[in-house]
């Protein structure tokens, strides 16, 4: 197959398909003045908003492993490997047995 050097990729989980676009969810900078978050806040849905930020990216080749990333994220930034919603979604459901 073909094959580039010196790109930006990612895992390719790490890629989610939105309407017609592709995102990632780029885990945001730790802030030490912020305040814990609380039980209550950690169960609300849209809690992971405070760890991650959603971003559409552009990829390119890709292989069963990593994704070229084209546009959209810089080398560096740190990429969620399961979908924050769905992952905090599913620990709602797990909570509520």
């Amino acid at each position: 197959g073909e094959q580039k050097a010196k790109v930006l990729t990612v895992p390719v989980e790490s890629v989610f398909q939105r309407d017609d676009s592709e995102i990632v969810f780029v885990k945001k900078k730790w802030d030490p003045k912020a305040k814990p978050m609380t039980k209550e806040a950690k169960a609300d849905k849209d809690a992971w908003k405070k760890s991650f930020e959603r971003r559409t990216v552009v990829t390119g080749l890709a292989d069963n492993s990593r994704g070229e990333i084209l546009r959209g994220l810089k080398a560096g930034e740190e990429v969620a490997l399961e979908d924050p919603p769905l992952a905090a979604d599913k620990k709602k459901d797990d909570n509520d047995d």
